[in-house]
């Protein structure tokens, strides 16, 4: 689902983005949606890529939580 978004940004970034996304041939929404897109896995990745210690690994899980429902991805999310 798509939602209309108001940003505010220096016009000569505009002028170029435009002209970017012009020479891709995609609108600068398009643009913006995937490079925000991009940034967001990039975050993603680098969580997932955190290595434990292995003192950490060995005691992980032994202690219950209020959170034990939640998913993975939503503790992720609760943790960040």
């Amino acid at each position: 689902m798509n939602t209309k978004l108001t940003l505010s940004l220096n016009k000569e970034i505009i002028i170029e983005a435009k002209a970017y996304a012009n020479s891709k041939g995609i609108s600068l929404s398009k643009l913006v949606e995937d490079f925000l897109t991009s940034k967001l896995q990039m975050e993603n990745e680098k969580f997932d890529e955190l290595e434990l210690d292995p003192w950490l690994k060995d005691i992980s899980g032994i202690v219950k939580s209020d959170n034990d429902h939640l998913s993975y991805k939503e503790l992720r999310e609760f943790y960040r």
